[in-house]
């Protein structure tokens, strides 16, 4: 686990422990760490009533859900994308999009605004590489203005205006 981004989330006012400690205080866990089983049927038999697991890491095997599968006396879909695991002990989990990534897995994915965005970022940045011949061969940030450009089209083509900008720019 990577010891930068747990004092991030701690100077960002967030608890931070072993998922040994949290999982018995927790209501929500999701995983973002690219390691298998980091919630283990060890942490899951200890989650409090209606707790919910989901995964925002790089695979579909940070949750434990062949041991979560196996200990549940029984599950059902509640509705797109949750399924509860009822425990013989009568405590309910919450599985969102069946341990896969749930940004991708999940029914809803993003939105289609945020799509739009997207793509026209990463074409119009596909045109100013090839329209920039002497570009070294490297990795760069996409530039100001492009990344404007993108924003104040769809901004304009949902209506939506806002001041400009008026300090001298020279």
């Amino acid at each position: 686990i990577d010891p930068w981004k747990a004092w991030e989330a701690r100077m960002e006012g967030f608890r931070v422990m072993p998922i040994r400690a949290a999982a018995p205080l927790g209501d929500i866990f999701i995983t973002n760490t690219g390691e298998e089983r980091v919630i283990r049927m060890e942490h899951m038999s200890v989650m409090k009533d209606g707790a919910f697991l989901a995964n925002a890491g790089h695979f579909g095997y940070e949750i434990d859900v062949p041991a979560l599968e196996k200990a549940a006396a029984g599950s059902r879909v509640v509705r797109d994308e949750i399924e509860e695991f009822k425990l013989e002990d009568g405590r309910r989990l919450y599985l969102l999009a069946n341990g896969n990534i749930i940004n991708i897995a999940g029914g809803l994915g993003h939105p289609v605004e945020i799509m739009d965005l997207s793509f026209s970022l990463q074409l119009a940045s596909v045109h100013y590489v090839l329209s920039t011949p002497d570009l070294e061969k490297r990795l760069y940030n996409v530039p100001v203005e492009i990344d404007e450009m993108v924003v104040r089209t769809k901004m304009a083509q949902e209506g939506i205006e806002i001041d400009e900008d008026t300090r001298n720019r020279e």
